[in-house]
C-alpha cells in the first residue's frame, strides 16, 4: 500500500443551494441534469491520465499550476484543493467561473476556502484543512465563499493572487470575490447574474418563500459589493 503525506494546500468546500429542492420539481428536471454532467466531467480535466497525456502531448506546454491542482465532486459538494508552491491564480479563477455559472443557471453556492494540510489525489481527499473548509461552509449561512483567516494572511505574504480576489462582504467577513477576473469595463459581464437573482427572487417573493429568498436578497448584496470592487 502506498504511503501517504500530507501536504500544504489552498482548499475550497462548494455546496451547491437548493439542490435537493430543485431535484423534486419536473420543470427543473434539464437544468438539474445539465449541471450534474457538468460536475461528474469537471474532474476529469484534472485526472492524473489527463495530466499525463498533456505532458506526452507534442507541441503542449502543460501548466505548473494545472499539474498540481486536484478536483473531487461528491452528490451537490464540490472540493478543489493545489499546492502553496505554485502561482494560486488558476485556483481562484476556477472558483469565481464554477459559482459564476452556477448563479446564473438559478443556484446560490456556500463554502469555506483555507489554507492548511491535506492529501488530495484525484477522488480521494482528507484532512484539517478540509475539515476547516467544511466548518466555514456551515458557518457562512448564506450564499457566499468564507475565507479563514491562515488564508488571507498566506495570501498576503505571497502577495497573490489579484488584489481583489478576496473582499469584505456586507457583514465585514472575507469572501471570494467572483467577479475578481471579470473585466470592470464590460458591465454586461456581471448582467446575466443581476437578472438571476432578479427573477429568482421575484420567483421566491410570490411562491411567499421567506427563507430563500432571504438568501438571494443577500447574494444582491454581495454582488452590488463585488461590482464596486472594480472600480
Amino acid at each position: 500500500m502506498a504511503e501517504f503525506q500530507y501536504e500544504r494546500r489552498l482548499v475550497a468546500f462548494i455546496d451547491i443551494l437548493g439542490w435537493s429542492v430543485a431535484c423534486g420539481d419536473p420543470n427543473k428536471l434539464n437544468t438539474v441534469a445539465k449541471i450534474a454532467t457538468n460536475l461528474r466531467t469537471l474532474p476529469i480535466a484534472y485526472s492524473e491520465d489527463f495530466k499525463n497525456k498533456l505532458t506526452m502531448t507534442p507541441g503542449a506546454a502543460p501548466s505548473v499550476d494545472h499539474q498540481h491542482t486536484e478536483l473531487t465532486t461528491f452528490s451537490d459538494c464540490l472540493a478543489i484543493s493545489t499546492s502553496t508552491d505554485v502561482d494560486c491564480t488558476l485556483f481562484f479563477k476556477f472558483l469565481t467561473i464554477v459559482c459564476r455559472d452556477l448563479l446564473t443557471q438559478g443556484f446560490l453556492t456556500r463554502g469555506g476556502v483555507t489554507v492548511g494540510h491535506l492529501c488530495h489525489v484525484e477522488n480521494m481527499i482528507f484532512g484539517p484543512a478540509l475539515i476547516e473548509a467544511v466548518k466555514l461552509e456551515r458557518e457562512a449561512i448564506y450564499p457566499r465563499l468564507l475565507c479563514s483567516h491562515l488564508l488571507v494572511q498566506h495570501l498576503g505574504d505571497l502577495n497573490q493572487p489579484k488584489p481583489n480576489a478576496i473582499i469584505k462582504d456586507q457583514l465585514g467577513r472575507d469572501v471570494i470575490n467572483l467577479l475578481a477576473f471579470v473585466s470592470g469595463s464590460n458591465p454586461a459581464q456581471w448582467a446575466d447574474l443581476e437578472s438571476s437573482i432578479d427573477r429568482n427572487s421575484t420567483e421566491l417573493k410570490n411562491l411567499k418563500e421567506w427563507k430563500h429568498l432571504e438568501k438571494w436578497r443577500f447574494m444582491r448584496g454581495v454582488l452590488q459589493t463585488m461590482i464596486l470592487s472594480l472600480h
